[in-house]
Protein backbone atom coordinates (compact mmCIF):
# COMPACT_ATOMS: atom_id res chain seq x y z
CA UNK A 1 0.00 0.00 0.00
CA UNK A 2 0.78 3.56 -0.42
CA UNK A 3 0.82 3.87 3.69
CA UNK A 4 3.40 0.64 3.79
CA UNK A 5 6.37 2.25 0.67
CA UNK A 6 5.65 5.90 2.30
CA UNK A 7 7.11 3.89 6.36
CA UNK A 8 9.82 2.26 4.41
CA UNK A 9 11.14 6.17 2.95
CA UNK A 10 10.86 7.41 6.13
CA UNK A 11 12.55 5.00 8.15
CA UNK A 12 15.33 5.36 5.11
CA UNK A 13 15.70 8.88 6.19
CA UNK A 14 15.00 11.97 4.99
CA UNK A 15 15.82 12.42 0.72
CA UNK A 16 19.64 13.58 -0.37
CA UNK A 17 20.32 17.05 -1.30
CA UNK A 18 19.23 16.92 -5.41
CA UNK A 19 18.32 19.70 -7.91
CA UNK A 20 15.60 17.58 -9.06
CA UNK A 21 12.17 19.12 -9.42
CA UNK A 22 13.62 22.55 -9.05
CA UNK A 23 12.78 24.06 -12.47
CA UNK A 24 9.39 22.50 -11.94
CA UNK A 25 8.96 24.34 -8.88
CA UNK A 26 10.51 27.71 -10.47
CA UNK A 27 7.43 27.16 -13.31
CA UNK A 28 5.38 26.69 -10.44
CA UNK A 29 6.22 30.23 -8.87
CA UNK A 30 6.60 31.68 -12.53
CA UNK A 31 2.67 30.14 -13.43
CA UNK A 32 1.27 31.29 -9.74
CA UNK A 33 2.43 34.84 -10.54
CA UNK A 34 1.20 35.10 -13.73
CA UNK A 35 -2.03 33.83 -12.24
CA UNK A 36 -2.24 36.53 -9.88
CA UNK A 37 -1.25 39.52 -12.20
CA UNK A 38 -4.30 38.03 -14.24
CA UNK A 39 -7.09 38.38 -11.07
CA UNK A 40 -6.92 35.03 -9.67
CA UNK A 41 -7.65 35.06 -6.16
CA UNK A 42 -5.23 33.92 -2.78
CA UNK A 43 -6.54 31.27 -0.99
CA UNK A 44 -4.95 30.11 2.11
CA UNK A 45 -5.21 26.98 3.62
CA UNK A 46 -4.73 27.70 7.20
CA UNK A 47 -4.40 24.39 8.76
CA UNK A 48 -5.21 24.42 12.51
CA UNK A 49 -1.87 24.72 14.64
CA UNK A 50 0.15 25.45 11.72
CA UNK A 51 1.08 29.23 12.26
CA UNK A 52 -1.59 30.22 10.26
CA UNK A 53 -2.87 32.77 12.67
CA UNK A 54 0.77 34.28 11.78
CA UNK A 55 0.17 33.98 8.02
CA UNK A 56 -3.00 35.73 8.12
CA UNK A 57 -2.32 38.77 10.14
CA UNK A 58 0.90 38.86 7.64
CA UNK A 59 -1.07 38.48 4.69
CA UNK A 60 -3.60 41.03 5.92
CA UNK A 61 -0.72 43.89 6.52
CA UNK A 62 0.84 43.20 3.02
CA UNK A 63 -2.03 42.94 1.25
CA UNK A 64 -3.92 46.31 2.44
CA UNK A 65 0.19 47.87 2.41
CA UNK A 66 -0.07 47.26 -1.31
CA UNK A 67 -4.29 48.05 -1.87
CA UNK A 68 -6.04 49.49 1.45
CA UNK A 69 -9.19 48.65 -0.89
CA UNK A 70 -8.25 45.00 -1.17
CA UNK A 71 -11.26 42.61 -0.90
CA UNK A 72 -9.75 40.37 1.63
CA UNK A 73 -12.08 37.75 2.91
CA UNK A 74 -11.69 35.82 6.50
CA UNK A 75 -13.30 32.51 7.01
CA UNK A 76 -13.81 34.00 10.56
CA UNK A 77 -15.80 36.78 9.85
CA UNK A 78 -18.32 35.00 6.72
CA UNK A 79 -21.10 33.20 7.50
CA UNK A 80 -20.89 29.51 7.76
CA UNK A 81 -23.41 29.00 5.08
CA UNK A 82 -21.12 30.67 2.11
CA UNK A 83 -18.69 27.96 2.54
CA UNK A 84 -20.89 25.00 3.30
CA UNK A 85 -20.70 23.36 -0.07
CA UNK A 86 -21.56 23.31 -3.87
CA UNK A 87 -25.13 23.67 -3.78
CA UNK A 88 -25.53 26.95 -2.06
CA UNK A 89 -24.87 30.49 -2.97
CA UNK A 90 -21.71 32.50 -2.98
CA UNK A 91 -21.89 34.96 -4.28
CA UNK A 92 -20.59 38.10 -1.60
CA UNK A 93 -17.30 35.03 -1.67
CA UNK A 94 -16.68 35.48 -5.22
CA UNK A 95 -15.85 39.08 -5.05
CA UNK A 96 -12.74 38.34 -2.71
CA UNK A 97 -9.45 38.87 -3.97
CA UNK A 98 -7.97 36.32 -0.94
CA UNK A 99 -9.65 34.20 1.34
CA UNK A 100 -8.22 33.12 4.27
CA UNK A 101 -9.23 30.46 7.06
CA UNK A 102 -9.79 26.87 8.14
CA UNK A 103 -10.65 26.16 4.53
CA UNK A 104 -9.54 22.74 2.78
CA UNK A 105 -8.19 22.42 0.01
CA UNK A 106 -10.97 22.74 -3.10
CA UNK A 107 -13.29 24.45 -1.48
CA UNK A 108 -13.44 27.86 -3.96
CA UNK A 109 -16.40 29.37 -3.81
CA UNK A 110 -18.39 31.46 -6.11
CA UNK A 111 -15.17 31.41 -8.99
CA UNK A 112 -15.40 30.09 -12.17
CA UNK A 113 -12.90 27.84 -14.21
CA UNK A 114 -11.18 31.20 -15.21
CA UNK A 115 -10.54 32.51 -12.27
CA UNK A 116 -9.69 29.34 -10.15
CA UNK A 117 -7.48 30.50 -6.81
CA UNK A 118 -3.92 30.32 -6.48
CA UNK A 119 -3.31 28.18 -3.31
CA UNK A 120 -0.64 28.55 -0.39
CA UNK A 121 -0.33 26.62 2.92
CA UNK A 122 1.88 25.72 5.52
CA UNK A 123 2.34 22.52 7.21
CA UNK A 124 4.01 21.71 10.44
CA UNK A 125 5.91 18.62 11.96
CA UNK A 126 3.02 16.61 13.05
CA UNK A 127 3.66 15.53 16.55
CA UNK A 128 4.77 18.57 17.65
CA UNK A 129 1.18 20.46 15.71
CA UNK A 130 -0.78 17.39 17.94
CA UNK A 131 0.63 18.55 20.77
CA UNK A 132 0.35 22.05 20.20
CA UNK A 133 -3.69 21.33 19.64
CA UNK A 134 -4.08 19.76 23.04
CA UNK A 135 -2.15 22.59 24.81
CA UNK A 136 -4.66 24.97 23.22
CA UNK A 137 -7.63 23.01 23.92
CA UNK A 138 -6.64 22.56 27.73
CA UNK A 139 -6.05 26.57 27.70
CA UNK A 140 -9.46 27.23 26.20
CA UNK A 141 -12.70 27.09 28.58
CA UNK A 142 -15.23 26.65 25.55
CA UNK A 143 -13.36 24.52 23.37
CA UNK A 144 -15.55 21.57 22.03
CA UNK A 145 -13.14 19.25 22.45
CA UNK A 146 -11.79 19.97 26.08
CA UNK A 147 -14.88 17.65 27.74
CA UNK A 148 -12.66 14.61 25.99
CA UNK A 149 -9.53 15.76 27.26
CA UNK A 150 -10.01 17.33 30.25
CA UNK A 151 -10.26 14.35 32.60
CA UNK A 152 -7.91 12.21 30.42
CA UNK A 153 -3.75 12.21 30.80
CA UNK A 154 -1.60 12.35 27.55
CA UNK A 155 -0.56 8.97 27.46
CA UNK A 156 -4.47 8.02 27.72
CA UNK A 157 -5.10 10.19 24.62
CA UNK A 158 -2.26 8.65 22.98
CA UNK A 159 -2.93 5.12 23.36
CA UNK A 160 -6.96 5.33 22.67
CA UNK A 161 -5.98 7.25 19.37
CA UNK A 162 -3.60 4.11 18.84
CA UNK A 163 -6.29 1.40 18.95
CA UNK A 164 -8.30 3.29 16.03
CA UNK A 165 -8.93 2.14 12.74
CA UNK A 166 -7.49 6.04 11.44
CA UNK A 167 -9.60 5.06 8.12
CA UNK A 168 -12.63 4.80 9.77
CA UNK A 169 -14.68 7.78 10.69
CA UNK A 170 -13.61 8.00 14.50
CA UNK A 171 -10.50 10.10 12.79
CA UNK A 172 -12.82 12.99 13.03
CA UNK A 173 -14.40 12.41 16.60
CA UNK A 174 -13.78 15.46 18.71
CA UNK A 175 -12.55 12.59 21.25
CA UNK A 176 -9.63 11.78 19.49
CA UNK A 177 -6.54 13.54 19.67
CA UNK A 178 -3.64 11.87 17.48
CA UNK A 179 -5.45 12.10 13.74
CA UNK A 180 -3.77 12.55 10.01
CA UNK A 181 -5.87 16.18 10.23
CA UNK A 182 -2.87 17.55 7.67
CA UNK A 183 -3.96 14.74 5.21
CA UNK A 184 -7.31 15.44 4.92
CA UNK A 185 -7.34 19.30 4.74
CA UNK A 186 -4.77 18.73 1.64
CA UNK A 187 -7.34 15.65 0.36
CA UNK A 188 -9.76 18.61 0.05
CA UNK A 189 -13.66 19.60 0.39
CA UNK A 190 -14.97 16.40 -0.46
CA UNK A 191 -12.82 13.83 1.43
CA UNK A 192 -14.00 12.32 4.86
CA UNK A 193 -13.46 8.80 6.36
CA UNK A 194 -16.66 8.04 5.91
CA UNK A 195 -16.16 7.25 2.26
CA UNK A 196 -12.74 7.49 1.64
CA UNK A 197 -9.68 5.06 2.95
CA UNK A 198 -6.81 6.69 4.58
CA UNK A 199 -4.43 5.67 1.36
CA UNK A 200 -6.58 7.08 -1.10
CA UNK A 201 -6.94 10.46 0.99
CA UNK A 202 -2.69 10.29 1.07
CA UNK A 203 -2.28 9.93 -2.44
CA UNK A 204 -5.05 12.57 -3.48
CA UNK A 205 -2.94 14.99 -0.75
CA UNK A 206 0.02 14.60 -2.32
CA UNK A 207 -1.56 14.95 -5.76
CA UNK A 208 -2.69 18.29 -4.74
CA UNK A 209 0.41 19.11 -2.62
CA UNK A 210 2.87 18.84 -5.49
CA UNK A 211 1.19 20.02 -8.95
CA UNK A 212 -2.22 22.31 -7.57
CA UNK A 213 -0.95 24.41 -4.33
CA UNK A 214 1.54 27.14 -5.49
CA UNK A 215 2.71 28.13 -2.46
CA UNK A 216 3.93 25.35 -0.25
CA UNK A 217 5.68 25.87 3.18
CA UNK A 218 6.86 24.48 6.52
CA UNK A 219 6.73 26.25 9.86
CA UNK A 220 10.66 25.28 10.48
CA UNK A 221 11.28 27.79 8.16
CA UNK A 222 8.31 29.90 7.67
CA UNK A 223 10.52 33.12 7.06
CA UNK A 224 10.82 31.05 3.51
CA UNK A 225 7.50 30.60 2.72
CA UNK A 226 6.76 34.12 3.82
CA UNK A 227 9.40 35.10 1.04
CA UNK A 228 7.72 32.91 -1.37
CA UNK A 229 4.54 33.87 -0.93
CA UNK A 230 5.39 37.64 -1.15
CA UNK A 231 7.30 37.03 -4.55
CA UNK A 232 4.23 35.05 -5.57
CA UNK A 233 2.03 38.52 -4.21
CA UNK A 234 4.25 41.00 -5.57
CA UNK A 235 4.79 42.31 -2.17
CA UNK A 236 8.03 43.62 -0.72
CA UNK A 237 10.23 40.72 0.26
CA UNK A 238 9.52 39.79 4.46
CA UNK A 239 9.81 37.31 6.64
CA UNK A 240 7.13 36.00 8.84
CA UNK A 241 6.68 38.11 12.08
CA UNK A 242 4.78 36.01 14.65
CA UNK A 243 1.20 37.61 16.07
CA UNK A 244 0.80 37.61 19.99
CA UNK A 245 3.51 34.78 20.66
CA UNK A 246 3.18 34.70 24.31
CA UNK A 247 -0.90 35.13 24.42
CA UNK A 248 -1.96 31.57 26.08
CA UNK A 249 1.46 30.16 26.76
CA UNK A 250 1.37 28.82 30.22
CA UNK A 251 5.34 27.72 30.55
CA UNK A 252 4.21 23.80 30.78
CA UNK A 253 4.61 21.90 27.31
CA UNK A 254 3.30 18.67 27.08
CA UNK A 255 5.72 15.97 28.34
CA UNK A 256 5.93 12.83 25.62
CA UNK A 257 7.79 9.37 26.77
CA UNK A 258 9.75 7.90 24.33
CA UNK A 259 6.54 5.23 24.16
CA UNK A 260 3.91 8.19 23.72
CA UNK A 261 6.06 9.18 20.92
CA UNK A 262 6.54 5.88 19.31
CA UNK A 263 2.48 5.67 19.43
CA UNK A 264 1.71 8.96 17.80
CA UNK A 265 4.40 8.43 15.07
CA UNK A 266 2.89 5.06 13.89
CA UNK A 267 -0.86 6.40 14.15
CA UNK A 268 0.67 10.00 12.18
CA UNK A 269 2.12 7.95 9.77
CA UNK A 270 0.07 9.86 6.85
CA UNK A 271 0.72 13.15 8.27
CA UNK A 272 4.52 12.42 8.54
CA UNK A 273 4.07 11.68 4.94
CA UNK A 274 2.89 14.79 3.68
CA UNK A 275 5.32 16.47 6.11
CA UNK A 276 8.17 15.29 4.40
CA UNK A 277 6.48 16.10 0.82
CA UNK A 278 5.88 19.75 1.93
CA UNK A 279 9.71 20.06 3.45
CA UNK A 280 10.68 19.01 -0.07
CA UNK A 281 8.94 21.15 -2.25
CA UNK A 282 9.41 24.09 -0.23
CA UNK A 283 13.22 23.75 0.02
CA UNK A 284 13.07 23.39 -3.65
CA UNK A 285 10.75 26.88 -3.35
CA UNK A 286 13.11 28.31 -1.69
CA UNK A 287 16.53 27.75 -3.69
CA UNK A 288 13.95 28.55 -6.76
CA UNK A 289 13.74 32.30 -5.28
CA UNK A 290 17.27 32.76 -3.66
CA UNK A 291 19.69 30.60 -5.66
CA UNK A 292 21.45 30.26 -8.61
CA UNK A 293 18.27 28.11 -9.96
CA UNK A 294 16.14 31.10 -9.84
CA UNK A 295 14.31 32.23 -13.41
CA UNK A 296 14.31 35.83 -13.80
CA UNK A 297 10.77 36.60 -12.91
CA UNK A 298 10.61 34.50 -9.90
CA UNK A 299 13.96 35.63 -8.47
CA UNK A 300 13.83 37.51 -5.06
CA UNK A 301 15.86 40.21 -4.58
CA UNK A 302 17.49 40.91 -1.30
CA UNK A 303 19.40 38.32 1.13
CA UNK A 304 17.30 35.12 1.88
CA UNK A 305 16.12 34.24 4.43
CA UNK A 306 17.96 32.40 7.38
CA UNK A 307 17.10 28.49 7.41
CA UNK A 308 15.34 26.95 10.15
CA UNK A 309 13.94 30.69 11.60
CA UNK A 310 11.76 29.08 14.61
CA UNK A 311 8.19 30.76 15.98
CA UNK A 312 5.99 29.76 18.63
CA UNK A 313 2.82 28.92 16.84
CA UNK A 314 -0.75 29.39 16.54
Amino acid sequence: SLLAGALLALLAGPPAASSRGIPVACAQIATARAARAGGAPLMFVHIPKAAGTSVRAFIREHALAKDPAAALCDQLDLPSQLLAGPDVGYGPVSNCSIIVGHIPYGVAPGFNEARQPVYATLLREPIERTLSLYEYVLRQPHHYQLRHFANRTLSELIAASRTLNVAGSRDFDPAVLVRNRMVWWLCGVDCHPDSMALDAALARALVNLRSKIAVVGVTDDADAFAYTLSNVMGWPASGLQHENSKAGHDGRPARLTSADRDAMASVLLADRVVYRAAKTIAARQRRCLMGADALPETRMAGSAPAAGSQHELL
